[in-house]
């Protein structure tokens, strides 16, 4: 007969009124320890063996889950703080619900100027009612929209960013918030104004050179 451990009969004092009942002292059981409890109650602890076990195992797994779920959160939120990179939250009407340091250096605003508010308040003027009309009608469709954006910064000084924003549904499918990350890339478009225009200026008198002239349609022969 199958060992059954003290831990089950503890566990169901039926069990254990059983046990006592039908232990008989000095029989040695060779197979198990408690072999003159009755059939049916043994068959029964058997039963609920596995089950305290599985028990056991899916305390350790629910605790492991929530250990590891806890550490994912804390590794999200360092990130989340840390990052040199933008992130900002909005509900799915627009409005900022929270925003990270890297949102704050880059515009030069402070959370209180932002939180309540729609990014709108960052635009540059250099987009028309197509371009946003375009990124919306991509985000509602495919719950993604990725692109280059130009805004303002506090102090009125223009900002080239690489902005990606998606959405975040909850368990009915329902869009709750939209989470845009984006990158301060104005460096990098300056950088390509320049390359443009030493490809046609004479860089020591800062006139059109030959590519320039070609390009218009002009001739220097």
């Amino acid at each position: 007969m199958k060992y059954i451990s003290d831990r089950i009969f503890r566990s169901f004092p039926l069990l254990a009124g059983a046990r006592r009942a039908g232990q008989r002292p000095g029989v040695d059981s060779g197979h198990g320890r408690f072999r003159s409890v009755p059939g049916s109650v043994v068959a029964f602890a058997a039963a609920v063996a596995p089950l305290l076990v599985w028990s056991a195992r899916s305390q350790r797994e629910a605790v492991r889950i929530a250990r590891e779920a806890s550490e994912a959160l804390a590794m999200a939120g360092r990130v989340y703080d840390t990052t040199s990179e933008g992130i900002v939250v909005t509900t799915p009407d627009g409005t900022i619900v929270d925003v990270n340091d890297g949102y704050l250096s880059i515009h030069g605003v402070e959370r209180a100027d932002v939180v309540g508010q729609n990014p709108r308040i960052h635009s540059s003027g250099k987009h028309d009612a197509a371009f946003y009309s375009g990124m919306w009608g991509t985000l509602l469709s495919t719950g993604r929209w990725q692109g280059e954006i130009w805004d303002r910064r506090s102090d009125g000084s223009l900002i080239a960013k690489w902005l990606s924003i998606s959405s975040v549904s909850n368990d009915e499918g329902e869009t709750t918030h939209y989470v845009g990350v984006f990158s301060d890339i104005t460096a990098l478009k300056q950088g390509e104004v320049a390359l443009e225009w030493l490809t046609t200026h004479d860089p020591l008198t800062s006139l059109p050179n030959r590519a320039c002239s070609d390009s218009w349609g002009f001739s220097t022969a």
